[in-house]
């Protein structure tokens, strides 16, 4: 947590700092106002602005710059087992503010995306079941931060396997 001085509303932003930028103390610290990916408190400690999904310019949000600064990307996602209806999905992260990670999957090749499952910081691997057949998916996974909401994602793409066929005599 940021120990603000002069911080009247108790949300830990300096009063001086939500003015600058809000206008007002209406915001706390988990905010994202501009929605880039990074939180009012982010915001603050990485001098980006709060209200500008790009404060530099550089054509990459405040959220996703940070998330790449801090090594907030989860890396080297590979599929390490594969089932009929699910797969183990394996990572790196070297990030110290990680509070979880977050799969999700497409079968549309990544117009939509949906929750398949979460683990805490520190994890490595998450079994993602209940996959339908045979069917080509695109998985991501999210680093979560309190410094950042969605995190940065690294895709892959993976196809579940058939399920054996049993045979009748």
């Amino acid at each position: 947590m940021i120990r603000a001085p002069y911080d009247h509303d108790g949300d830990d932003l300096p009063d001086w700092w939500e003015h600058a930028h809000h206008g007002t103390l209406a915001h706390d610290q988990a905010d994202d106002v501009d929605g880039d990916g990074l939180t009012e408190a982010g915001e603050y400690l990485y001098g980006s602005s709060p209200v500008d999904t790009d404060s530099d310019d550089d054509s990459i949000t405040d959220g996703q710059a940070f998330a790449t600064a801090q090594g907030l990307v989860a890396t080297g996602v590979t599929v390490t087992e594969r089932h009929a209806n699910a797969v183990k999905l394996t990572w790196l992260s070297a990030c110290p503010f990680e509070t979880s990670f977050r799969m999700e999957k497409s079968l549309d090749g990544g117009t939509t995306w949906v929750a398949a499952g979460s683990v805490p910081a520190n994890a490595t691997s998450c079994l993602v079941s209940g996959l339908p057949e045979k069917t080509a998916h695109l998985f991501r996974v999210a680093t979560v931060s309190c410094m950042a909401r969605a995190g940065a994602r690294r895709s892959l793409r993976v196809r579940s396997l058939p399920s054996r066929l049993r045979l009748r005599s």
